[in-house]
């Protein structure tokens, strides 16, 4: 019997110790306004490009009113941590973009980048997220 213990305790130490299922899950998005925004993070100080249906099916980006929202960088070999984000983007910055459900609605994708249309835009240096403890509070 503590044979079978032992084996079974060790199989649960290596089944942890290699698990992929680990996220980088300390930035939050706090909106503190009584509205309700759709947001998308990019390392680039005009909007580059976003992909319309995932606002529209995927509540992820969804920020709702005075909800706060965990933003999770998943791990894995092209991705790992917020710095490693900052790192491969060669940008000392990110961007949050916020777009009413309204403007969503009513433009395409092309439209909204060429035009530019966000309602704002916040901007962090790592050192900001260091120092706000990766908490970002909408309108700042």
């Amino acid at each position: 019997m503590n044979n079978i213990f032992q084996l079974f305790a060790t199989g649960l130490l290596l089944a942890s110790l290699t698990s992929c299922d680990y996220a980088d899950q300390r930035l939050h998005i706090k909106n503190k306004e009584n509205k309700d925004y759709y947001f998308d993070i990019q390392f680039s100080d005009t909007l580059q490009n976003i992909v319309s249906d995932h606002f529209n099916s995927n509540d992820s980006y969804l920020l709702k009113k005075n909800e706060t929202k965990i933003i999770s960088m998943p791990t894995g070999a092209k991705r790992q941590h917020w710095e490693q984000e900052f790192r491969s983007s060669n940008s000392d910055t990110m961007y949050i973009y916020l777009f009413s459900p309204d403007t969503l609605n009513k433009y395409n994708q092309d439209e909204i980048v060429q035009n530019q249309n966000f309602i704002y835009q916040v901007k962090r240096t790592l050192n900001e997220l260091y120092r706000d403890t990766f908490l970002v509070e909408i309108p700042r």
